[in-house]
């Protein structure tokens, strides 16, 4: 009889979003709070997506999740993470965004709409990464 490995939390990400599940998933229907105010910067098209690189430079800042219909919350991008590569040069490098979330808002894992004033809208796989009585933060996974 078969019997299914265990795989860890950050396996189990990259095998589904291998599949397409994870990562730039869709665009926002509605616009998020300032972004009437700020366009943003026009990005250059990459195949497969954003890369490591378009979020390095923004650790330290603020986006937007729409975490229910018209409430939002501020979370700050603190790490960014390179990850194992798959070996397939086809695709893009794989790597990792860790956000805080601050105060007492829990936000179980699921797809947020999130809004940046350089990146712009992305629709993103959010998964908690630690125990509630620990930090509130949340992972997205691109691969």
């Amino acid at each position: 009889m078969y019997e299914h490995p265990t795989f860890g939390r950050r396996c189990f990400l990259k095998r589904v979003s291998l599949a397409g599940a994870v990562g730039v998933v869709g665009v926002l229907q509605r616009p998020l709070p300032g972004a009437e105010q700020e366009q943003p910067a026009r990005r250059r098209k990459r195949p497969g997506g954003p890369a490591v690189e378009d979020f390095s430079e923004l650790v330290g800042s603020r986006f937007q999740v729409e975490y229910e219909p018209g409430r939002f919350v501020a979370v700050e991008l603190i790490e960014v993470n390179r990850l194992k590569d798959h070996g397939k040069p086809e695709f893009r490098e794989p790597f990792s965004l860790v956000f805080r979330v601050p105060g007492k808002i829990r936000l179980p894992q699921d797809v947020y709409r999130v809004w940046h004033r350089r990146m712009g809208r992305l629709p993103l796989l959010m998964v908690p990464v630690d125990l509630p009585a620990r930090f509130n933060r949340l992972e997205t996974i691109f691969a």
